[in-house]
């Protein structure tokens, strides 16, 4: 049984790990411009799709986990106050 403070812990790592993918995906526009200043420093280091590949299933798997986990906790839910209305009459 998972309450709500873990559906939405849950809920926020798999929106986290949706944004990290979204940034290894798309680079960003200042590294699309070449700029001899840019380029002389740190570069970044973007993922290779091998990389990217581990992730997306990951979030993809995470995401169903979470929705087949707030249809659980909503079927509980429903048995709690079908039950409770019983007690109470």
């Amino acid at each position: 049984r998972f309450t709500h403070q873990e559906l939405d812990e849950l809920r926020s790592s798999v929106e986290a790990l949706e944004a990290r993918l979204h940034r290894y995906l798309q680079p960003s526009q200042a590294s699309m411009t070449y700029s001899p200043k840019q380029t002389a420093g740190r570069r970044k280091a973007h993922a290779s799709n091998a990389q990217v590949l581990p992730l997306k299933t990951l979030v993809e798997r995470l995401s169903q986990v979470s929705i087949e986990n707030s249809k659980k906790v909503e079927l509980i839910e429903g048995a709690l106050q079908k039950r409770e209305g019983q007690e109470q009459t």
